[in-house]
């Protein structure tokens, strides 16, 4: 391969990020009415931020635009910290204060001597060895210069405790009620604020609260074409089009199958994507798919005998029609069912197939499941897991023309993808 392939090649790799949430403003692409929400909490005294959503929407990316948002605020110093199951809130705090410098005069931040040549240590070795939601107020008061302005981040935040969680509560409201100048920014995966703060009720006039759906297709459109233009790359409509449909709201598979599809373009060296080479995406696609992803469909469609539904069933529910927090219904599979299988089940015949989704571990579980019996919803715990699924019953031959149209994918592109299959063994 020419020197040139090579070097696009490499250009393709940096201009879609599938592994690593966007890290550069220019290739940061949708969400203006979140953004806007976000200037807004950090440029207002006292006030502090929740972002939550599911799983795959881009929350730890726009967390991470704040940096490139202010960038220009000299006085502001962003941090961002992803917290784990283990940590506890003074395990977070400690890391978190690790990054801000202060200068103090000589000796130790527990035994000054006036006079001395200054030291620099970090907030964190202010911290008692039992934090406390006061002395979070303290130390940044006490310790940090007039004008200093901190902006800080804990991603993965639903992990935590939920013991742990309630003092964050607490803190912030200490924080603003003093209106310190610190905005907290508390990202995590939930459908709601109440799964992240049980004790939002006595801080709600002092939080910023961005819901992350998944993204339009307007947006995601706009990240393909903004890494066409990173790479002076050119793709056809109908091709861009399959990528976006394919990506059911998530950034990740856009990111994922556009890069892919890119090499594939490259590899017979051409600057033009076209349908074919987002067919071979779709098999480089499912080949670097995340293993956790991967695996979690094995478990949920191994059978014991021969003939079973479990795949089928899967797949039926990965089309189903959903709200607008992901959930479907027995009634909504059914129908997918009947033309993945081209046999009319009733619910009774796969109900202990979404039972099991939803209880058996062998299987995941797969689903979260709410309300009982007829009256029960359901929703993928990984929504990633869903357009894999997806993606898989393309590559097999069980997802056709007629069905992508069904989902939402113009008559034109699926006829012409449909002429594109089937897909090599």
């Amino acid at each position: 391969m020419e020197k040139r392939w090579v070097r696009l090649r490499a250009l393709a790799g940096r201009a879609f990020s599938p592994g690593a949430p966007v890290d550069e403003f220019k290739l940061f692409c949708g969400r203006t009415e979140q953004i806007k929400s976000l200037i807004k909490a950090v440029t207002s005294r006292g006030c502090h931020m929740v972002m939550y959503g599911q799983r795959g929407v881009g929350k730890t990316s726009l967390a991470s635009m704040f940096k490139h948002i202010f960038e220009d605020f000299e006085s502001m110093r962003f941090i961002k910290i992803n917290c784990t199951k283990d940590d506890d809130f003074g395990d977070v705090w400690r890391r978190s204060f690790e990054s801000i410098p202060v200068l103090v005069e000589g000796g130790t931040p527990e035994t000054r001597v006036p006079g001395r040549s200054t030291i620099e240590y970090n907030l964190s070795q202010f911290l008692p060895d039992e934090v406390g939601a006061g002395d979070i107020r303290r130390i940044i008061e006490q310790e940090c210069d007039e004008g200093f302005e901190i902006v800080l981040v804990f991603d993965e935040f639903n992990v935590l405790d939920e013991d742990e969680r309630a003092v964050f509560a607490d803190t912030i409201k200490d924080l603003s009620d003093n209106s310190v100048a610190i905005t907290l920014v508390l990202v995590g995966v939930a459908n709601n604020i109440l799964e992240l703060l049980k004790e939002h009720e006595s801080i709600e006039r002092c939080l910023v609260q961005i819901a992350m759906p998944p993204m339009t297709q307007d947006e995601l459109t706009e990240i393909v074409d903004r890494a066409m233009t990173v790479m002076q790359m050119e793709i056809d409509e109908d091709a861009r089009d399959l990528i976006v449909f394919l990506s059911r709201g998530f950034p990740h598979y856009t990111h994922l199958l556009g890069q892919e599809s890119a090499f594939c373009a490259i590899d017979r060296e051409s600057r033009q994507i076209s349908l074919q080479d987002v067919k071979g995406g779709i098999d480089g696609a499912l080949k670097n798919t995340l293993v956790t992803t991967r695996e979690a469909y094995h478990r949920a469609t191994q059978a014991q005998r021969k003939g079973t539904l479990y795949g089928s069933v899967l797949l039926a529910c990965a089309m189903a029609h959903t709200d607008d927090r992901g959930f479907f219904s027995s009634t909504d599979v059914r129908e997918p069912l009947r033309r993945i299988t081209q046999t009319k089940y009733e619910i009774p015949a796969f109900s202990r197939h979404l039972k099991d989704f939803s209880e058996d571990e062998e299987r995941g579980p797969v689903f979260e499941c709410t309300g009982k019996k007829r009256r029960a919803r359901y929703a993928f715990n990984n929504p990633l897991l869903r357009p894999y699924v997806i993606l898989r019953g393309i590559r097999e031959g069980v997802v056709v023309g007629d069905l992508l149209e069904e989902m939402g994918m113009s008559r034109e592109a699926a006829r012409e993808f449909q002429g594109l299959l089937p897909f090599p063994d």
